[in-house]
């Protein structure tokens, strides 16, 4: 039996500050050799805007703690810019109201 990757991998562009998070994640992406994943890394909101800009993204992994926007705005301001694109939030425990009250600015549940 012989792998075939896809012809079109999954871009998935994830905006997180966190090194070893992004680790895990780029990990958790190249583990499967059926499933073709291209997984780029913003550490601030802004970079992950400008790569939006510059480049098509099937998905954005978003943490809501980053350098240069924390919490709701970072959502927010993601999403009016990119309003069509889905969007998984980053967030731990601690963070469920905030993360209720990103669902309700218009987040996926």
């Amino acid at each position: 039996m012989s792998i075939e990757t896809p012809a079109h991998p999954n871009a998935i562009l994830l905006i997180e500050a966190d090194p070893v998070t992004a680790f895990c994640l780029r990990q958790t992406f190249a583990g499967d050799p059926q499933v073709a994943f291209v997984l780029t890394v913003a550490e601030r909101l802004d970079a992950g805007l400008a790569h939006l800009a510059q480049h098509p993204y099937d998905l954005v992994i978003l943490a809501l703690h980053l350098p240069d926007s924390q919490g709701l705005p970072a959502f927010t301001h993601l999403h009016c810019h990119f309003p069509h694109l889905p969007v998984v939030i980053c967030a731990d425990a601690s963070d469920e109201p905030l993360a209720i009250a990103v669902v309700q600015a218009g987040a996926p549940d």
